[in-house]
């Protein structure tokens, strides 16, 4: 190795960085596995041995093992009894059945999909950053302040995990297709090999153009997501010491504008759908009372009693040629929704929705009781908006609140921070670029600029 620094520095460097990321993870998929659950275990064992064991037919899998169990559990590092429970339980939900030396399984796309411990591809790391549910604390996101500021402490380690979130299974070409490792050029451009063709880590991205260091735009990720009633553009840029209150609010409504997942699932199932006035009167107030109102359509997908998700949106007016687009473009077709008795919702069976209508205004029972998830989201939705950070929204950036307060409701059962910050990041490299033009002037739903007032 002291013959190769010097006689070859450049290769020599290059040999120790490829060593270390190959270090790094082996140490990632170890922290992942010994995180992991026996079931986790067993899945990523079998995935190993379909590829050499595996006879696949049409609609199922058959594996042939030829050790027996106990040596499995020794292999996959659990004791022989936790496995046989797990055996047991996944044959009781018909996902698999275990002989002596053999495994079917019916559905193996279903039973492999998702799972933490697909073979890592050239270019990033083994950890694949797949989402929420196979993260690994302190591997996939850091769990305080601390351990990001020690994590992120170089622009190298930076870009590294900017790498890893925007190719999960390793680089691939934007020009040619070809997935391999790329060169790193000196300014930072990624060079195919196949085609010579150079990717820029950020372009294509919320990144995308900024003069700004990447950690300090995971130090602003991290301030927001750990807040839980949000933050302001002044105190992002006491804390970050940008040069002016224009840059913060920026990057603020940037960091917002990446808070809506791209193509995100519809709701599905059974959903409750109403509109309100924000920071107004409510549903039985008409006239020139409410013309001076943002409305916001919202829908709520339920949960037993519970609540699951949300979408939210500012929409033009009340009537059908607003609220129908609404639904569509947030609920499943075929979807059980239950609306009030408001005419604009009178088309939604047209449209090819199981529509419900719930006398609100006039019936017998509260509204809250009528309609109990979508009342208390709209409240919850208009206390957040009158909290102190939020005073003096523009109408016509109200929307990029909005999508803040979603974003933070649908991950609300997130058990850290850090898993705030690491779906935050994710989405942020899936995103189109937002110019500052784009920002400042917002296009509504129907192609033209939401007009509005102060608020």
């Amino acid at each position: 190795m002291h013959d190769l620094l010097s006689r070859h520095p450049e290769l020599g460097l290059k040999f120790l960085h490829q060593a270390a990321r190959n270090m790094r993870e082996a140490n990632d998929i170890y922290l992942r596995i010994a995180t992991s659950s026996v079931r986790l275990r067993l899945i990523h064992f079998l995935s190993k041995f379909s590829e050499t064991h595996g006879s696949r037919g049409e609609e199922e899998l058959v594996i042939n093992i030829p050790i027996n169990r106990k040596n499995i559990a020794t292999m996959i590092g659990v004791r022989p009894e936790s496995l046989s429970r797990t055996i047991h339980q996944m044959k009781n939900e018909g996902i698999a059945e275990f002989g002596n030396k053999s495994v079917r399984i019916s559905n193996p796309h279903n039973f492999f999909s998702g799972h933490p411990f697909h073979p890592p591809g050239p270019g990033c790391h083994a950890d694949g950053m797949e989402g929420a549910s196979h993260t690994v604390a302190g591997v996939d996101y850091p769990q305080t302040f601390r351990a990001m500021d020690e994590r992120f402490s170089s622009d190298e380690a930076c870009r590294d995990y900017i790498c890893r979130l925007r190719w999960p299974n390793g680089f691939v070409c934007r020009h040619c297709g070809a997935a391999e490792e790329p060169w790193t050029m000196a300014r930072g451009q990624l060079r195919c090999r196949a085609c010579r063709g150079e990717t820029s880590l950020t372009s294509g991205t919320l990144f995308e153009g900024t003069h700004e260091p990447l950690r300090m735009w995971l130090m602003a990720m991290w301030f927001v997501t750990a807040q839980r009633k949000g933050v302001s553009a002044l105190g992002l840029q006491r804390v970050l010491g940008l040069s002016s209150y224009e840059a913060a609010w920026t990057w603020l409504h940037k960091l917002r504008w990446a808070m809506v997942r791209p193509e995100r699932d519809l709701l599905s199932g059974a959903i409750e759908v109403d509109k309100i006035f924000v920071d107004g009167p409510d549903d039985n107030d008409r006239g020139r009372e409410t013309e001076h109102k943002a409305i916001v359509a919202v829908a709520v997908e339920k949960n037993g009693q519970g609540t699951s998700r949300i979408r939210l949106r500012v929409i033009e007016d009340v009537s059908a040629d607003s609220l129908v687009p609404f639904v569509q473009s947030a609920v499943m077709s075929g979807a059980v929704v239950q609306t009030g008795g408001w005419k604009g919702f009178a088309k939604l069976a047209e449209a090819g929705y199981q529509h419900q209508v719930s006398e609100v205004i006039g019936g017998p029972d509260p509204a809250h009781e009528v309609m109990p998830c979508v009342h208390p989201v709209a409240s919850l939705l208009k206390r957040w908006l009158i909290d102190p950070h939020q005073e003096g929204i523009p109408r016509r950036h109200l929307d990029y609140y909005i999508d803040e307060f979603t974003f933070r409701f649908n991950n609300r059962r997130s058990r850290s921070c850090g898993q705030l910050f690491l779906r935050l990041a994710q989405q942020a490299v899936a995103i189109e670029p937002a110019p500052y033009r784009a920002i400042l002037n917002p296009v509504g739903s129907n192609g033209s600029q939401i007009a509005g007032i102060e608020g």
